[in-house]
Parts: structure tokens; C-alpha cells; sequence
């Protein structure tokens, strides 16, 4: 009998990946991550939500941190928001 061999797995296998550092936005785990480069979350190990992202993952000048320690917001018409705590960061004026 011939052997199966799954397509997708050894499609994944073949894809560039990447490595480091995440955290996760919900619970704040922190640990190494190897995922598809164009995987954008990453499930948790701690409390396997889809809400792991990576750690320094560009360079810039300067970056604004929220008081609970992120520094990714969601920015709508009317605030910007930290997607960690859900912190108002900047409300616009009317």
C-alpha cells in the first residue's frame, strides 16, 4: 500500500518561517514563537487565544506605550485605543 502524505503539512514545512519573541494582548504571556512570516496572530500557549503577536518585530525612533505595557492601538474615527486594555489614548475633536 502506498503511503499518504499531506500536502498542506509539507506545503507549511517549505514556507519561510519566523522566530522570536511574542506576547500575547490578553493574558500577557510571553514566549518563542516560530510561525509562517505571513502569519499575522499567533495563538497563546498560556491561554490559547488568537491574540499572540511578535516582539519588536521593526525598528523605529519612538513608540508610545500604554501604561499596561503595549504599544499596538486600534485607531478609529472618533479615538485611538489600546487593544491590550482598551484605554482611550487620543480622543478627536468634534
Amino acid at each position: 500500500m502506498a503511503e499518504i502524505i499531506n500536502l498542506s503539512a509539507e506545503r507549511e514545512a517549505r514556507t519561510e518561517h519566523l522566530s522570536g519573541s511574542a506576547h500575547c494582548l490578553d493574558c500577557g504571556h510571553k514566549w518563542e514563537a516560530v510561525a509562517p512570516i505571513e502569519t499575522r496572530w499567533l495563538e497563546c500557549p498560556g491561554c490559547h487565544g488568537e491574540r499572540g503577536t511578535w516582539r519588536g518585530h521593526c525598528t523605529i525612533d519612538e513608540r508610545y506605550v500604554c501604561n499596561c505595557g503595549n504599544d499596538l492601538y486600534q485607531i478609529g474615527r472618533e479615538f485611538t485605543q489600546c487593544v491590550a486594555c482598551g484605554a482611550r489614548i487620543f480622543e478627536w475633536p468634534s
